[in-house]
């Protein structure tokens, strides 16, 4: 009986997520995270994502905390929103001007972001992500 109550209990404590983006290439704007528990807005839908975070960046680094994860995979998208203007910066023909990284080393081609399920990645405590340009 303790068994399965411990389980439970473990199980249903928090499961915080702490984001560490390097590379920024300046320090202004912010750094934007989004965590997603499913496809549905992957990537860069705000309100479709399970947890948003907004970090300040020093000295080309920024942490992102998420409280409680769960316990199921997740993917997560990060921006370095140079202009504040909480979207990813394209110029005329789409291509992104400003940083962006995802979670298990996914990353964007030619044709559009990563899939969910090349970013998606098991429930850990910590995660560095480094940004691309």
């Amino acid at each position: 009986m303790v068994v399965p109550l411990l389980l439970l209990l473990l199980r249903a404590s928090p499961s915080p997520l702490d984001v560490t983006v390097t590379h920024a290439r300046n320090d202004t704007g912010r750094i934007r995270c989004l965590l997603f528990t499913a496809p549905t807005g992957w990537p860069s839908e705000q309100l479709k994502a399970s947890a948003r975070a907004t970090a300040t960046i020093s000295n080309g680094v920024a942490v992102c905390r998420f409280q409680d994860t769960g316990m199921k995979p997740f993917a997560v998208s990060v921006i370095h929103d140079e202009n504040d203007d909480e979207k990813l910066g394209t110029n005329l023909f789409g291509v992104p001007t400003e940083g962006s990284a995802f979670s298990n080393g996914a990353k964007s081609s030619v044709f559009g972001p990563p899939t969910f399920a090349a970013a998606s990645i098991s429930p850990i405590g910590t995660l560095t992500l480094k940004l691309l340009y």
